[in-house]
């Protein structure tokens, strides 16, 4: 592996820019304006298309496409609102269209384009974050953009500089894609064992599963479930299961949530299946009599119904006084016929996911009605096998989320060091002056 070489202190000057910090002695500042011209497109969203022939860039990370282009060349482009202001950056050379909220750079005078698209995507937002009170910024105006500082090398340092990322941030990506993949596959398997069990293809025999003999198996009649053992029942949510939502009148906006009072949960407060009760909001005492179906007690179960949906979570330590925001479903069994935690196995498995693909066939919308919900057929064990399947997946699914926290983890140290490179390398610690590309580099 190379020796990355550090500049020497003496070889530093101070920017006079807190964020940056020093840079190069040779190096020079200039505003964004005067190496770069900065437009605004002059499409929206509504005129993106499916297969279509050229890029179409929009307000986020996604890339959309369109059948028509606004330019033609090298540039650099940025969101300029929305959720990727300061941190949304994409470099491209060819045709491609762009929204009218988004920011194209392009036609640059002595600097590099893939330079500049490192530069400005690993520095921008910490001058975003600069010159506003908040932790994210609602919109980019372009005096922001305009007069953001651009510290440079010549032209031939930019080049290296910019081949030099292309390969590490590469290197770097292909490991990160590798341990990405790795992750659905663990959660392919964890789907795919919860699957085998709550719908009786297998059982637990002597801590082990143990394939269900054919002649242990009946036809359930049901699409989504197939054969299923012949001593297990078909029953639907609504037959042994409280269901409830908060309805629309009900609805409550954002400027009713306050810091103290009766907690108020959704689907963004649900961690690894429970509920981060710092995380929510609050609302009034009167805002939470009026809606007592949906006041929330220990063993609830909820499910998300409107975006991701089928998002679940247990509701553990409850407060004294605990109810739900739009979106969410509490559940509790009626009838001692079932246990939560078998119930939260069944609604994780590819059972119910194919229920509601099935059930959501021709619909653009994603939204899980409660009458789909509640005549969601299912097969069930008595409760003595449930106890046995619950205890066994426990154990088996604590590893294997071990395995992807772990994975998760190393994600992130990735992408901390990559990000971390670009920074140094971008404002000159690192000194590539005498880099030169090696054929292990790219192969």
């Amino acid at each position: 592996m190379e020796e990355i070489k550090y500049r020497k202190e003496d070889e530093m000057k101070d920017s006079g820019i807190q964020w940056l910090g020093k840079i190069p002695k040779q190096w020079e500042e200039k505003k964004l304006r005067y190496i770069s011209s900065i437009e605004t497109g002059n499409k929206d969203t509504q005129d993106k298309v499916d297969d279509g022939i050229y890029p179409f860039f929009v307000r986020s990370d996604t890339v959309e496409s369109i059948n028509s282009y606004s330019y033609n060349g090298e540039a650099i482009l940025t969101a300029g609102d929305g959720v990727g202001v300061g941190k949304v950056f994409h470099y491209i050379k060819g045709k491609f269209a762009f929204h009218q909220r988004v920011y194209k750079l392009s036609d640059f005078k002595k600097v590099k384009g893939k330079y500049l698209y490192y530069y400005v995507s690993e520095n921008f937002h910490k001058e975003v974050l600069k010159l506003s009170a908040k932790s994210t910024v609602d919109s980019l105006r372009r005096p922001m953009f305009s007069n953001f500082i651009i510290a440079h090398p010549k032209e031939l340092e930019q080049q290296k500089i910019a081949n030099f990322l292309d390969i590490k941030t590469s290197q770097f990506d292909s490991i990160i894609l590798k341990k990405e993949k790795l992750i659905e596959k663990l959660e392919e398997a964890k789907k795919s064992l919860i699957s085998e069990l709550v719908t009786g293809k297998v059982k637990i025999v002597d801590g082990e599963m143990v394939e269900r003999k054919p002649e242990e198996m009946k036809d359930s009649g049901i699409e989504w479930l197939g054969m299923i053992p012949k001593d297990w029942k078909t029953t639907k949510i609504k037959n042994n299961t409280y269901v409830k939502g908060r309805i629309g009148w009900q609805g409550l906006r954002s400027d009713e949530f306050i810091d103290e009072g009766p907690y108020l949960v959704t689907g963004t407060d649900f961690e690894n299946n429970n509920i981060n009760w710092d995380r929510c909001y609050h609302v009034s005492e009167k805002r939470y009599k009026e809606a007592p179906s949906i006041h929330l007690k220990n063993g609830d179960l909820l499910i998300t119904k409107d975006g991701s949906i089928g998002k679940l979570a247990i509701v553990e330590n409850c407060p004294e006084k605990a109810t739900l925001n739009s979106g969410i479903f509490v559940t509790r069994c009626t009838n001692n016929e079932y246990l939560t935690k078998y119930m939260f196995y069944l609604l994780s498995s590819k059972v119910f996911d194919t229920y509601i693909d099935i059930k959501s066939t021709g619909s653009t919308i994603q939204h899980l009605y409660q009458h789909t919900f509640v005549n969601f057929k299912y097969t069930i064990p008595y409760i003595k096998e449930q106890q046995v399947i619950v205890e066994f997946l426990n154990k088996k699914i604590e590893i294997i989320d071990l395995l992807i926290t772990k994975t998760k983890t190393q994600i992130q140290k990735l992408k901390e060091a990559k990000q971390s490179l670009i920074s140094e390398v971008v404002t000159g610690k690192i000194d590539l002056r005498d880099w030169e590309i090696r054929e292990e580099d790219v192969v």
